[in-house]
């Protein structure tokens, strides 16, 4: 007995118009009833770091959200999406499901052929995913894997995983131990996990993650931001795919740009051991300047950023501020806001905190080390107490 692989899930045409597949994979003799049956896979179950996830959503879909690292293979554009829903609804049904058998039609070569490439491209698995029940996935996997190309689709397509997602940042967020690295904006938090990250140590780079330097200046320069979903998965994936209980992270508030810091890894966060980081102003502001490389005199982006502190600062000291810029001297701007904005803002924070350690900066492959030297003799301390108890 031959089943149709599509029901209405993702939307009520577009599964209807992919039925040419289950044709062709009739024509190969498989099917649910037959003599071969390909199962769906759960995400918990996959060596992630060794499968590649193939998204077969429109490239909208994939854009907005999808499975961290995943390519995508879509089955349709979007223009081809909105043109055969709209055929649909308003004109007619059968010429629009029409329209999409001949576009799928046209496709499954270059498919065939794109899964060949990545498979020997990675080396990896493949995993097919759509949107809930896996419908659209489903069908390209069963007609691969009757062509000889051996693939997977993840069951309850993005739906699932995102549950996972969602559940597993708590659960994991609760099993590590975080060493959070406290400092004025300017002593190159983020560049020394960088270093720790080369030396081989656990890291978790939230603003990297989020696409924004989480300060008034934090989207200068980066472009947009990801999707809280994306943001969600990239934890996610950091936690899960982490060699030891110890991370590495930047202190943050729970906001960073537009996007939230999960509460269990920020309340993790204050639990774990806290590092103050230090550097005198001179070096400061010359690390603020080199992460702003691509900076001109008159940059509109820093003009706007400068813009939003009038509240703080009054409308004098920005207006000298925006001056500076427009005249290129970024060393004075970075100086005065550090002294005027920034570092009362911070201090203030920091004075509520107890510190394990306070390490000055001298390059920031050092403090690298120096961390993790720190907390190999801490591991090595806990370790001895527990023999002893």
């Amino acid at each position: 007995m031959i089943v149709m692989l599509f029901t209405p899930i993702d939307s009520y045409i577009f599964d209807d118009i992919v039925v040419i597949i289950n044709f062709l994979i009739i024509s190969f003799g498989y099917g649910y009833g037959g003599s071969y049956m390909l199962l769906p896979i759960e995400f918990q179950k996959l060596d992630t770091q060794n499968c590649l996830f193939v998204d077969v959503r429109s490239p909208a879909e994939f854009e907005d959200s999808t499975i961290y690292g995943a390519v995508n293979l879509a089955l349709f554009t979007d223009e081809e999406r909105k043109i055969i829903g709209t055929m649909y609804k308003h004109d007619s049904p059968a010429d629009a499901k029409q329209l999409g058998v001949e576009i799928v039609s046209e496709k499954l070569p270059i498919l065939y052929k794109e899964i060949i490439r990545l498979r020997k491209e990675t080396g990896k698995r493949i995993v097919l995913f759509c949107a809930r029940g896996g419908m659209r996935s489903t069908s390209l996997a069963l007609l691969l894997n009757g062509l000889g190309e051996k693939v997977y689709y993840l069951k309850d397509g993005y739906k699932g995983y995102r549950k996972v997602v969602m559940n597993g940042i708590d659960e994991l967020s609760n099993e590590v131990t975080y060493i959070v690295l406290h400092g004025r904006t300017g002593v190159g938090k983020t560049k020394i996990l960088d270093e720790l990250t080369d030396l081989g140590m656990d890291v978790l780079d939230l603003e990297g993650g989020a696409n924004h330097r989480g300060s008034l200046l934090g989207g200068v320069g980066l472009g947009e931001q990801p999707s809280t979903k994306a943001f969600e998965s990239f934890i996610y994936h950091t936690l899960k795919n982490r060699k030891t209980d110890f991370i590495f992270v930047e202190s943050e508030s729970r906001r960073i740009g537009k996007l939230f810091v999960p509460q269990s890894v920020k309340a993790r966060m204050g639990q774990g051991y806290q590092i103050l980081i230090d550097a005198d102003i001179s070096f400061r502001a010359k690390h603020l300047i080199s992460e702003y490389t691509d900076l001109e005199p008159g940059n509109i982006e820093l003009l706007d950023a400068i813009d939003k502190i009038r509240r703080y600062m009054g409308n004098e000291p920005v207006e000298k501020l925006q001056e500076l810029v427009k005249i290129g001297d970024f060393q004075k701007v970075a100086e005065t806001l550090m002294v005027n904005y920034y570092d009362p803002m911070y201090d203030h924070s920091i004075e509520k905190n107890a510190f394990d350690e306070t390490i000055k900066v001298d390059s920031f492959k050092h403090v690298a080390e120096t961390l993790k030297n720190w907390l190999d003799r801490k591991l090595e301390s806990d370790q001895n107490a527990s023999s002893e108890d």
